[in-house]
Formats: structure tokens, C-alpha cells, sequence
């Protein structure tokens, strides 16, 4: 999940400025703001990473407390949850990214925009992946012939 999305934070972020092109066949301008954007995708990460880490010390800490089968399930379930939690919420995270980059480019369709923003899992968003790379392909073809 996370390499997919990196690579579709990535592809719109570094190097989907430079590929499109505008109405009248000119190259889009680089965004400025580029070493931005991967510092923004690097900072969810790294917030995904800590708080992986929390949740695992905070179990391990539990299930060492842990005097009975029902105390030890309870703190297993507890784990299971707040994972569960932390995902979805890493995934908002990243989704948002990907919208707010998508904005900064406006030969990018409504149609993809939209298909990000209702993404409510990984394989719909994988989905508006793969709708990007078709118009990346498209937009290189362009600009060959």
C-alpha cells in the first residue's frame, strides 16, 4: 500500500509538473515547491513510523502487565485496534497530500481530482493511480508526435 502511494505522491510531486502539457503544447513549469512536497511525504512517514513504534511499546508493555488470559487478549485487541485506527488515518493523511499536489496542477482532470477525493481505501486509490500513469503515457505520446 504504502509503496504505491509513495510512488503516486511521488509521480505528481516530482515529476508530473515536468511531463504534462499546458493547452497551448508548452511544458508546464516545475512546481517550486518541490523539495516541499517530498518533505511533506517524508514527514507522514516518519509520523507513520513513530507512531507504529508507540503502539508497539505501549502493547509490549501491556502484555508484560498482562496476569491473565482475558487482561492479555484485551491488550492484543487494544494493539489490533489502535493499528487499525493509525492506518486509516496515515491513509486520510497521505490521500490529502495527493489532493492538495493534484491542485497545483490543472491540466490534471476533474475526473481523477474527484476519483482521489472519494477514495475511501488503497485500491481505490491505486485505481486513480493508474488513471494518472494512462494520462501521463497519453500526454508523453503527445508530445512525441
Amino acid at each position: 500500500m504504502k509503496k504505491s502511494l509513495l510512488k503516486a505522491v511521488a509521480f505528481i510531486g516530482l515529476g508530473f509538473g515536468t511531463t504534462l502539457a499546458n493547452p497551448n503544447s508548452q511544458p508546464m513549469p516545475t512546481a517550486p515547491n518541490q523539495g516541499q512536497n517530498l518533505q511533506k511525504v517524508i514527514d507522514i512517514e516518519s509520523y507513520s513510523h513513530q507512531e507504529r513504534i508507540r503502539i508497539l511499546q505501549e502493547a509490549d508493555q501491556c502484555i508484560h502487565n498482562a496476569k491473565t488470559k482475558e487482561e492479555y487478549r484485551a491488550c492484543e485487541e487494544k494493539e489490533k485496534q489502535e493499528r487499525e485506527q493509525l492506518k486509516q488515518k496515515v491513509f486520510e493523511m497521505r490521500k490529502q497530500n495527493l489532493l492538495n499536489e493534484l491542485s497545483n496542477h490543472p491540466n490534471v482532470p476533474q475526473s481523477i481530482k474527484d476519483c482521489v477525493a472519494n477514495a475511501t481505501n488503497h485500491e481505490q486509490l491505486k485505481a486513480c493511480h493508474e488513471q494518472l500513469k494512462a494520462l501521463r503515457q497519453q500526454f508523453k505520446q503527445d508530445k512525441i508526435h
